[in-house]
């Protein structure tokens, strides 16, 4: 504990002071290595979303919260579920280690073979190498109809996938040249549907671009992939509030892994399960306490945590708290929370109780790639996640050694995610850091939540977006934020003088369901977390590349436009892979299209603009198209003003419609 501790009562002391790092580590190791022992194609020891070692884990996991002293419920949900057999891969007669594959198998009950020898299961063929699978690449490289593609990316994404098979393909080997270790096989394996994929190292890789220089490589490869519907599991444990018992306080960790997964996220599990064995039978709370180990987080955002979303709306519209831990304890000098805006000042208050507050800040917005996305952006929960390491929000890595000795994006998702205890001194503070943020989320007769934070939160971005479109007026939005604060304000102050458990139920539940309406259609995946940021970086990359465009300028304007989130990127594309992404984005009926959090293929315009520029074409036919592209930014940006404004102000009446029984 550090130095504060001040405000702690003695039975938050006692509690605090039962959490044993040792007993967490050990479990750490024994959820990542003394479970689950394959050899999977996904990478040895991976336990993926529907499998049977998934759940094995959640077996496991069930049996270790009854002992506890948990009522433990398990529900099902369908999955799409991947069986990963051993990749045999050898180049010019050699060896390599590899995952993924997918030369043969099944597809719901229906038998695939992409090879051409041994009845399809082997493929030999030769191999060429198309630097980063861009469409330009492919044409340097030439006819690639029937032959392997070698493809530098630390993640083979479905347009790269795509382009593989556009090309006539017949496999795509992939390595990631960047800054992975040498003989890291990193990442998931993906979109083995469309085509045999495989990850091999940086070293192999490397290598391989030589041996492709001085002469013909040739490959042979050979896996089983196993695709059908599948089903993972929720694993509930729950601790029933005594005077909220609707009112619930989670702590959520997902338990399925690539490869043997120490860090991600044995440490979560881990970590959840001794924070619930400290608090069963010395606290009881006086709301319901939820420790969700939940499956299938590594597949997508489709996950547990969805699933439990879908399945209990109830408790989404009570959820006063997630603590959601995803790669817990790591070894770091500084850290992090990740925090929704309407809790920040209790977590502050957490930090500095613990006498911290030299060591961890508190950042306002979530990390979209874990379960605390799905739970606020999403289920529209508060939510906290502690970092440790060189990741946070909108994959802003930066990475310092002497704050993060080990980083551990070198062994993310690779096999060297394996437990040492070197790299594991935070786990003690995480797991008091969690466990007080618990007893301030369900101590008080009133929620902590704070709606007047989130238009704080709010003003402070769209500062700085304003000053990015100084000629677009935000005024509408300005005036619903103001609106809804005055009522947050009244709100807050009708609350203080809540002084009974029925008085409170009523302001609680007013607070819930108002956040749990309106913080869904503010966030977005970009820097600061706010729905408006996008577009008005859209807008902003467009005026300055028209107006660099109308003076001549090319360079110019082809940086501006290098500033649009995945532009640059998808522009490199061939257009029927483009076309491809543009229908399933349309397709997708999913959180992400409903709410838009992350950002839609860009339009054929904008792209072709963009290619245009960047090929030497008429740099006055381009104002022209920039132009009209203008309006459609000023046109999405506006509409993104119409939807904020208009959930705020929803969220206003509700608020105003606040009294006490």
């Amino acid at each position: 504990m550090g130095q504060s501790g001040e405000r702690l009562t003695p039975a938050e002391k006692k509690i605090l002071s039962s959490l044993d790092a040792e007993r967490a580590a050990k479990e750490i190791q024994h959820l990542s290595t003394g479970i689950v022992d394959n050899d999977s194609g996904a990478g040895a020891g991976s336990a993926t979303g529907g499998g049977a070692d998934e759940k094995k884990i959640a077996d496991f996991v069930e049996q270790e919260m009854k002992g506890i002293g948990l009522a433990v419920n398990v529900e099902p949900f369908p999955v799409r579920h991947y069986e990963w057999g051993k990749v045999s891969l050898r180049t010019n007669g050699k060896s390599l280690e590899a995952i993924g594959g997918g030369t043969w198998g099944t597809k719901d009950g229906v038998p695939y073979a992409r090879g051409d020898a041994e009845s399809g299961h082997l493929l030999r063929t030769t191999l060429v190498d198309v630097g980063n699978g861009y469409a330009a690449d492919y044409a340097k490289a030439g006819d690639v109809h029937g032959k392997a593609v070698l493809v530098r990316a630390g993640y083979a994404g479905e347009p790269m996938t795509l382009e593989a098979v556009h090309r006539g393909a017949a496999a795509l080997l992939h390595f990631n040249d960047g800054d992975a270790l040498e003989d890291a096989l990193q990442g998931g394996p993906d979109h083995a549907d469309e085509l045999p994929t495989v990850l091999i190292s940086k070293k192999s890789g490397l290598e391989l671009v030589k041996q492709i220089q001085n002469g013909p490589v040739n490959i042979e490869l050979e896996s089983r992939i196993d695709v059908s519907d599948g089903t993972s599991h929720n694993v509930i444990g729950v601790m029933k509030g005594t005077e909220f018992p609707d009112e619930w306080v989670m702590v959520s960790a997902h338990y399925d892994r690539w490869w043997h997964s120490a860090q991600d996220n044995a440490s979560g599990v881990a970590t959840m399960l001794e924070m619930a064995r400290a608090l069963a039978g010395r606290y009881q709370p006086k709301r319901s306490l939820m420790f969700l180990a939940d499956g299938s987080e590594e597949s997508g955002m489709k996950d547990g945590a969805w699933a439990l979303i879908q399945a209990h709306p109830e408790v989404m519209r009570r959820l006063v708290y997630d603590c959601n831990m995803d790669q817990a304890g790591w070894t770091a000098t500084q850290g992090r929370v990740l925090t929704s805006p309407e809790i920040a000042g209790a977590q502050k208050q957490v930090i500095a109780d613990l006498g911290l507050s030299d060591r961890i800040t508190v950042t306002l917005g979530q990390d979209a790639g874990t379960d605390a996305w799905n739970f606020g952006a999403v289920g529209g929960g508060s939510t906290s996640l502690v970092v440790w390491q060189s990741r946070q929000l909108a994959y802003d890595w930066n990475w310092d050694p002497k704050i993060e000795p080990n980083p551990f994006f070198e062994y993310d998702h690779t096999q060297f995610d394996l437990y040492h205890p070197e790299d594991y001194k935070n786990l003690l503070t995480e797991a008091e850091v969690n466990t007080l943020s618990m007893f301030w989320m369900d101590e008080p007769l009133n929620v902590p939540i704070r709606l007047a934070g989130v238009v704080s939160w709010a003003n402070k971005i769209l500062d700085s977006d304003a000053a990015k479109v100084p000629d677009v007026s935000f005024n509408d939005v300005r005036a619903a934020l103001s609106d809804f604060r005055s009522a947050a304000d009244d709100v807050e102050s009708l609350q203080k003088t809540a002084t009974s458990a029925a008085q409170a139920r009523v302001i609680n539940a007013l607070l819930m369901n108002t956040r749990n309406s309106l913080m869904p259609w503010l966030y977005s995946y970009v820097e600061g977390s706010f729905r408006i940021t996008r577009y008005a970086n859209t807008l902003a990359a467009i005026e300055q590349a028209r107006v660099a465009a109308e003076k001549g300028d090319r360079p110019g304007a082809i940086k501006s436009l290098e500033s649009i989130e995945e532009l640059e990127g998808y522009s490199q594309f061939s257009p029927d892979v483009q076309q491809e992404e543009r229908l399933s984005a349309e397709a997708d009926n999913g959180w992400g299209r409903v709410y838009q959090h992350f950002p839609q293929p860009p339009r054929r315009e904008l792209v072709a603009a963009f290619r245009d520029l960047s090929n030497g074409g008429d740099v006055s036919a381009a104002a022209q198209s920039l132009k009209g592209l203008e309006a459609q930014a000023q046109e999405d940006l506006s509409h993104s003003f119409w939807i904020v404004a208009g959930r705020l102000h929803e969220a206003t009446e509700t608020l105003r419609s606040a009294r006490l029984e």
